[in-house]
């Protein structure tokens, strides 16, 4: 069965000319002056393993620091490549940072909670 490998938030995820995943502005923590604000440079980067020709379904839920939860529209079911694996890149730019502390984006594989990264908002100084 398919799991998450990884999951990390950057500002700029591209693909070079042999199609390898690469990423500018890694981050897990932002600072904000004053919120609710939206995410103005916000991918969430995902690697998953499994069986060459397996399809991966997934799901992205987000825990905000008050309790509540976001949960993603689905993305497209992928397919694990011949070498085992498979990338995606999810666009973040309409998530609204509403208050400050500890965002937790789980990444749910065939309905089994997979992997957890997380996103510190604190504020300016």
């Amino acid at each position: 069965m398919a799991e998450c490998e990884w999951a990390i938030l950057c500002e700029h995820p591209f693909k070079d000319a042999q199609h390898r995943l690469g990423m500018i502005g890694i981050f897990d923590v932002l600072a904000f002056d004053v919120l609710p604000q939206p995410l103005q440079h916000g991918w969430l980067n995902i690697k998953f393993r499994g069986q060459p020709g397996e399809g991966v379904v997934f799901t992205v839920r987000i825990f905000q620091p008050g309790g509540q939860v976001t949960d993603t529209p689905q993305p497209p079911t992928l397919i694990i490549n011949d070498t085992g694996s498979t990338e995606m890149s999810l666009d973040l730019l309409d998530l609204q940072i509403e208050q400050f502390g500890r965002y937790e984006f789980e990444i749910r594989v065939n309905g089994q909670a997979s992997l957890v990264t997380t996103l510190l908002i604190v504020r300016a100084h």
